[in-house]
């Protein structure tokens, strides 16, 4: 099958970069051949997976992150191409909630031993798609810190960055008044965030819905109404303990903070007294207002049979 495998040296803070040489090793042994195409720049990854679609390359191979699989996506919406995941990022929610593993060893395999299956993905307006999770408000705005300045952070120091982001938010977050819109159903209130899941979970341990998944044609919508900054810095002491330890399950946001609601739709529409910004996959991509929708089965993925 003709393969094209698209590199992002610095996905994991330069972990891509390092582990590759195994990735070429590993895939040499499972008998994968492929046009190698490294990504230099933000946008490069959706600009190369377009050109493997025009050149007739039938399977693409990522190998980086959760923003490099964001990007590829949008290029491969709606085509025969199969998209396969190499896992190099710092949080590979998306290769992780579809059975993915995130060893090099393992997820070389699957590319030849897997199976094809057709996922949804989250169309954002007429700003394009994503695969995972995405939302608005106090997650949103850690995103939206921690992209503007993670690229000035050392690879050893990552960890910390990201714990004092999240608490310099929560010193800083305040609730915002939304009204929602979803297959015939309204919403307005102050909320801390609003996630819309098309998997269960994100930021690797942190689960908006006990029945998302990436195949029913819908999207989970977890509403998390105001909060005292106290309860806030508790659940983040909960989420950072699961963090690190490997052991501890995810933190199932809808069970721990009381007043959550839960809801599934196809279609949702969001807006604010004042423009918010929304991420998906780990990416600021739009601002309020805005709507989503659930495209189904419009993409193609290589998963664990």
């Amino acid at each position: 099958m003709k393969t094209k495998l698209i590199l992002n040296p610095v996905a994991g803070r330069g972990k891509a970069r390092e582990l590759f040489p195994l990735v070429q090793k590993r895939l040499k042994e499972e008998g994968i051949e492929y046009d190698l195409a490294p990504s230099r720049a933000r946008g490069d990854a959706e600009r190369l997976a377009q050109a493997a679609k025009t050149e007739g390359y039938r399977r693409l191979i990522v190998c980086g992150g959760d923003g490099t699989v964001s990007e590829v996506i949008n290029a491969l919406i709606k085509t025969d191409v199969a998209l396969g995941i190499i896992p190099l990022g710092i949080g590979n929610d998306f290769a992780r909630n579809l059975g993915i593993k995130e060893d090099v060893e393992s997820a070389s395999r699957l590319l030849k031993e897997g199976k094809v299956k057709d996922i949804d993905v989250v169309k954002i307006g007429r700003r394009g798609y994503y695969g995972s999770v995405g939302g608005v408000g106090f997650d949103a705005e850690i995103v939206s810190f921690v992209n503007r300045w993670k690229r000035f952070v050392p690879r050893t120091l990552i960890h910390p960055f990201y714990i004092g982001a999240t608490m310099m938010q929560i010193g800083l977050c305040r609730p915002h008044k939304v009204r929602m819109k979803y297959d015939g159903t309204t919403f307005s209130g102050e909320i801390l965030m609003v996630s819309f899941g098309n998997t269960a979970s994100y930021a690797r341990v942190i689960q908006v819905s006990p029945s998302a998944v990436a195949d029913d044609g819908l999207l989970d919508i977890c509403i998390v109404r105001r909060l005292s900054k106290l309860k806030i810095a508790l659940l983040f002491v909960r989420i950072l303990t699961r963090m690190l330890s490997f052991r501890l399950p995810e933190v199932r946001i809808y069970q721990e903070i009381p007043g959550v609601e839960v809801y599934q739709a196809r279609r949702v529409c969001i807006e604010s007294d004042t423009p918010l910004p929304f991420h998906g996959d780990a990416e600021i991509i739009s601002a309020t207002p805005l709507c989503l929708e659930v495209v189904p089965g419009a993409l193609k993925v290589i998963v664990p049979g």
